[in-house]
């Protein structure tokens, strides 16, 4: 089976939210939403972080 980079990125994403990786913050100056906005942001920026690696390595780009 062949996957793009944006389904491999996706895949290494939800199993880095399955175990974990991503916990939700606790406080209490901070609202429900903007926690979860938070972490939302958090985990973008690991799918755009992934998605760029494995296209690189796609690429031929083996080192940063």
């Amino acid at each position: 089976m062949t996957q793009n980079f944006a389904e491999i990125a996706k895949e290494i994403t939800i199993a880095a939210i399955e175990h974990s990786l991503f916990t939700k913050k606790k406080s209490t100056t901070l609202s429900t939403e903007e926690l979860n906005k938070i972490n939302a942001e958090e985990i973008s920026e690991f799918y755009a972080k992934i998605a760029k690696g494995v296209n690189d390595v796609y690429n031929g780009k083996f080192t940063d």
